[in-house]
């Protein structure tokens, strides 16, 4: 991998994504194959830093020698262009009056799908095979193009219907663990750079069950490389990994049981470790082709992957078994892990709220969970919830997370003061530093050992946490030796189990300096200090609920801790800019009258009470209040309450933020 440094990178508002509404019927486009002034005018009002716009890669080839009848997961805009030539002339325009504006322009790059019929003959194929353009994406990589997909154990692609896009289409995926499918992506990665595109977003690094000739060798040397004959033997019932088949299915066919349908379904050592290898070796192919291939014609290249969480820190999620979780990244090593992205996207499902059920369809927990797994690198959570713009927004500006700017017209006018605000403000968003005062620990290493017992009380901390309004961060103990424990009062454990005698030993000296170990107890414990615990050392009930839960941290902590009284719809993050000497206070209202006609109806929040406690030896000199509806500062008075600041917002209708300027 190298030891480049990391790509520096910030920006909160990206314009694309997949809130293409307008693109997808093409109305951005008119007949002659200019750009429309609809589309700059958007541009110039939202003042995005970054434009998902286009797409590129094999999927393109999938339809663009049909002038765009024939598409995969995006139709081809402009229409009615046939060859990948005039595709990129046309980009090219398009880049320049994009950079004109001084925005960046990423491409969506599809690693592995591509699209055809049955026979092979109509879409994709159709192209590699009658419509290539040498003089433009180079020669071929193979001759063959069954030569560059995933395939089954009998050698045949893997291939399945696919009729949402056409009425006879499958999908095939080319292998990012073939060298001659990995030479095709760099051809047109090359391509793409002279058209003028800032980077790429490279979406579906999906390798299914594939066991083609480099899967299977890429899996014996993983195996090779990490445990021994016995172990290969004992563990896996592989005698000769060299020779040895290795089906990473788990054998599974029309004749076995369906996955999910046994009492035991979990995944056993081969195909936890299968998954393994499939997490590192798409990084592997994302790095050789995007990051050192790529970087090498263009070192700036503006890099991001598309990846996914599903059943995982999101509201009503089962984790009763790792096989339910989905995240591409999910066994990929910490060390790996967004290294090298310029920023991070996830895809988390649709969600929505149902306040009715205690439930804010929120993101905070991935959120958190996203910024600790990348080192503060700027983040997308996509939500795919259509109905609450101005909610999203804010809750990922609350985050420090990327908006995603959206193109609807019916949102274009409550939209406006809220890109307004962001740039006005944008100040106020970076550099900064978390102000958590407790720290949630995610047990990622059980993972590994296809542990998902945890996650139901990590998740239920992290929700009375929120819910209660404590400042909190998530940290990750295979990160822990890096994570300065002091900056915390206290540290919320669900579970010692995994923690290694390293980790151990640095959360002891982190008590004995101090710090508070909250660690989650047997369901039935009546007291949290029982049996005589050790001093900073305290048990916390798991079959309590949140408001019993923040009541239960504050009383080991003697209730000293930062909060306001807002109700639970509302949720707070405060960020420190230390070198300006000022704290930021978010707050995002997820109240909403579900029952009344249209979109999102916010409740108003009503003023609210904020005690916040300062860094040492601060005194206030300021605090002002501002919103999107409301952007001129609002000057607010503040007392000082044994050691901390109180101070009363006003009321707001979705998202307020309190500024808060000291003096040392």
């Amino acid at each position: 991998m190298g030891s480049a440094r990391e790509p520096e990178t910030w920006f909160n508002l990206l314009f694309g994504g997949e809130y293409w509404y307008g693109w997808k019927g093409g109305e951005w486009w008119n007949a002659s194959g200019e750009v429309t002034l609809k589309l700059l005018d958007t541009l110039r009002q939202v003042r995005p830093q970054v434009l998902h716009a286009s797409i590129f890669g094999p999927e393109l080839l999938t339809g663009i020698h049909t002038g765009g009848q024939l598409v995969g997961f995006t139709p081809i805009s402009p229409k009615g262009i046939s060859t990948v030539r005039e595709y990129l002339d046309w980009w090219r325009k398009f880049n320049a009056a994009a950079h004109r504006e001084g925005i960046k322009v990423q491409a969506t790059f599809n690693m592995t799908l591509i699209w055809d019929n049955q026979a092979r003959n109509k879409g994709w194929f159709k192209y590699f095979n009658d419509f290539w353009e040498e003089q433009l994406l180079g020669p071929k990589p193979v001759g063959n193009p069954m030569d560059l997909l995933q395939r089954d154990g009998l050698g045949q692609p893997l291939s399945a219907p696919d009729t949402r896009w056409q009425p006879d289409f499958y999908s095939y995926k080319g292998c990012p663990n073939n060298p001659h499918w990995r030479q095709l992506l760099k051809q047109m990665i090359k391509a793409g750079i002279e058209a003028g595109f800032d980077g790429y977003m490279v979406q579906v690094l999906f390798r299914d069950d594939c066991l083609c000739q480099y899967c299977q060798q890429g899996f014996r040397d993983f195996l090779a490389a990490r445990y021994s004959a016995d172990v290969l033997r004992d563990q896996f019932g592989i005698d000769d990994v060299a020779e040895a088949l290795l089906d990473t299915t788990r054998g599974r066919g029309p004749a076995w049981v369906p996955t999910l349908k046994e009492a035991d379904d979990r995944l056993g050592a081969l195909a936890m470790a299968a998954r393994q290898f499939t997490d590192e070796s798409m990084k592997r192919a994302f790095d050789e082709v995007f990051v050192d291939y790529g970087r090498s014609l263009k070192p700036d290249l503006l890099l991001s992957a598309w990846t996914h969480q599903r059943g995982f820190l999101v509201p009503g999620a089962d984790y009763r078994s790792f096989e339910r979780i989905t995240d591409e990244r999910s066994l990929l090593s910490p060390q790996l892990w967004g290294k090298r992205e310029n920023y991070l996207w996830y895809c988390i499902g649709k969600t929505s709220s149902r306040l009715s059920e205690h439930i804010t369809g929120d993101a905070s927990l991935s959120a958190k969970f996203i910024y600790s797994m990348g080192r503060g690198k700027p983040f997308v959570v996509m939500k795919y919830d259509y109905e609450r713009p101005r909610l999203n927004i804010s809750e990922a500006w609350a985050h420090r997370g990327i908006g995603l700017a959206l193109n609807q017209e019916e949102f274009q006018e409550i939209l406006a003061p809220y890109y307004s605000f962001v740039q006005r403000y944008r100040n106020l968003y970076y550099p900064s530093e978390s102000h958590a005062e407790l720290a949630l620990l995610l047990p990622r290493r059980g993972f590994y050992l296809n542990d998902t017992s945890f996650l139901a009380t990590f998740d239920r901390f992290g929700r009375a946490l929120l819910e209660t309004h404590h400042l909190f961060d998530v940290v990750v103990d295979q990160r822990l030796s890096e994570v300065d424990l002091r900056r915390y009062r206290a540290l919320l454990i669900p579970t010692t189990r995994h923690l290694s005698p390293a980790e151990r030993r640095q959360l002891q000296a982190y008590r004995e300096a101090g710090g508070t170990l909250l660690v989650a107890g047997k369901p039935g414990q009546q007291e949290m200090k029982e049996n005589n615990m050790p001093e900073r050392l305290a048990l916390i009930p798991d079959n309590i609920d949140a408001t019993a839960i923040g009541n239960s941290i504050d009383r080991a902590l003697s209730g000293s801790l930062s909060h306001c009284d807002a109700p639970w719809t509302v949720q707070m993050t405060a960020w420190h800019q230390p070198q300006s000497h000022r704290l930021i206070i978010h707050l995002v209202n997820y109240d909403r009258d579900e029952n009344a006609l249209g979109q999102e109806n916010p409740r108003a929040a009503r003023p609210m009470m904020v005690h916040l406690n300062l860094p040492a030896g601060a005194t206030v000199s300021g605090i002002r209040f501002i919103t999107p509806e409301e952007p001129e500062p609002k000057p607010l008075k503040g007392n000082m309450v044994a050691g901390q600041i109180h101070f009363q917002t006003p009321g707001f209708l979705v998202y307020g933020v309190a500024v808060l300027d000291y003096a040392l």
